[in-house]
């Protein structure tokens, strides 16, 4: 499961919240009143996948990029239809 830590104070926070909805990724919120509430190092916004924790807005935005991936592959093979592949492969 994965839990996005917020607070209302955070504009990157809107965006990081955007980003998970629009892989339409199971994920739950957690609004926070500050970073004192997460593990040592990790600050506002927080992404918590399983034991991993990232935070940051690169690690963060890195993150979202790898989970896009891992997403669109996923689905890719989740379903009925023919796809074709980056190499021209059908099913």
């Amino acid at each position: 499961m994965i839990f996005l830590y917020i607070n209302d104070n955070c504009s990157f926070c809107d965006e990081v919240q955007s980003g998970l909805q629009e892989l339409v990724v199971s994920h739950r919120i957690r609004k926070i009143r500050d970073a004192s509430e997460l593990p040592e190092g990790i600050y506002i916004p927080a992404i918590q996948d399983d034991d991993q924790w990232f935070s940051g807005e690169q690690q963060i935005r890195d993150y979202l990029e790898q989970l896009k991936v891992t997403v669109r592959e996923w689905r890719k093979f989740q379903s009925d239809s023919c796809y074709i592949d980056d190499d021209g492969e059908i099913c």
